[in-house]
């Protein structure tokens, strides 16, 4: 299972605040979840579930990559979704 950060804000020394200690158990919690269905191969033998978390918004982003090409086969929410969000953001 891969927890990891993504955004130009994951740098060394950003300047986004630690997780409050309810989102650094809800992650614990969700890592141990992400765990049981990859190792129960909930989504078929060749497919993992996958999480990153955005640190600009704190946002879980789910993937479902092939384990051998590691090919993105879905996410929610999808990339235009999220740059949709970015330039709203943006605009304000």
């Amino acid at each position: 299972m891969n927890v990891s950060a993504i955004g130009s804000s994951a740098a060394i020394g950003s300047s986004q605040p630690p997780p409050t200690p309810q989102q650094a158990s809800d992650r614990r919690e969700l890592i141990k979840a992400t765990n049981i269905v990859n190792a129960n191969q909930a989504l078929g033998s060749n497919s993992e579930l996958v999480f990153l978390m955005d640190n600009g918004g704190h946002r879980a982003i789910m993937r479902v990559i092939d384990r051998e090409t590691k090919e993105v086969i879905m996410q929610l929410p999808p990339d235009y979704v999220l740059k949709l969000a970015k330039d709203l953001v943006g605009a304000i």
